[in-house]
């Protein structure tokens, strides 16, 4: 195999370098002996610095390598584990890079290239609904003594991957100031993201506060909802369901108590991949 790129990325999905045998139609064509199997690397155990492959150059300037597949796992629920590999100068495939988290988390200099080239699907603030009614007073900090707490939860469908293969995402975020009496919403937000997993991409409709209830009240909450679909619709895999596009709706829900206590609770509606859940952030239960 020759290869000319200087940098690949993996991220929890098996790669191959090299090539794939095209297998022939054995009662029409001689028996033809294929490439060898690739070799197969476990990049949970490899290391900024390690050679995963060597090749050899050729007259023309290009590397040939022999097929090599690497292997990565999810390091734990809600995670992504990321190996950055260069190609040298002396046609080895060396590990420049890995860390877990997401891909901005990465090394300033593996990372540049790629956040210019792969499209970033933009995070998009709640706006209140046009017939949103603020409920319960007007908010702002009690007159009273208090505390505050801040509860913060993330929603999201997510992909066949498992939960970490999140394809839309829906945040809520609640601080409150809570005296024993009352509780008062010091602020309250929420954003919207989709993804572009492949050729299509998950598109954010709406991102609106739907319900506060500000206080000062015995109990205070913020609710947010977040439209998505699948682009293009009609197109694989968007229309996989019967209802091309999987539109679906995001719901996120915090409160305060005037004790201090926070709850938070999600939902959706519409048609999904492979389900729904959600990461407690900070504060709630």
């Amino acid at each position: 195999m020759k290869i000319k790129t200087t940098s690949l990325l993996l991220s929890l999905v098996l790669v191959t370098i090299g090539v794939t045998p095209v297998v022939g139609n054995s009662r029409s064509l001689p028996p033809v002996e294929g490439p060898p199997p690739p070799v197969e690397v476990n990049g949970d155990e490899l290391a900024v610095g390690d050679i995963v492959a060597t090749g050899i150059r050729g007259e023309g300037g290009d590397c040939n390598i022999d097929a090599v597949k690497v292997r990565t796992t999810a390091p734990g629920q809600g995670k992504t584990q990321w190996l950055g590999i260069v190609l040298d100068t002396h046609c080895r495939v060396v590990v420049n890079a890995k860390w877990e988290g997401p891909l901005t988390d990465g090394p300033v200099d593996v990372i540049e290239p790629l956040l210019r080239i792969l499209p970033v699907s933009p995070t998009i603030p709640e706006k209140p609904q046009l017939d949103l009614m603020s409920r319960g007073g007007a908010s702002g900090l009690s007159a009273l003594a208090c505390s505050l707490k801040t509860s913060e939860q993330l929603v999201f469908m997510y992909g066949y991957g498992g939960t970490w293969d999140k394809l839309t995402r829906k945040t809520g975020k609640l601080t409150f100031c809570y005296d024993g009496v009352n509780a008062t919403i010091n602020s309250q937000s929420g954003t919207c993201q989709g993804s572009t997993p492949g050729s299509w991409s998950w598109v954010v409709d709406a991102c609106v506060t739907i319900d506060v209830r500000s206080g000062p009240a015995p109990i205070v909450w913020r609710t947010g909802r977040g439209d998505y679909h699948c682009n293009p619709p009609s197109q694989f895999p968007c229309n996989i369901p019967a209802q091309d596009g999987y539109y679906h709706s995001l719901y996120d829900s915090e409160d305060g108590h005037s004790n201090g206590t926070s709850h938070c609770s999600f939902w959706w509606t519409g048609v999904i991949v492979a389900g729904v859940d959600r990461q407690i952030l900070q504060g709630c239960t």
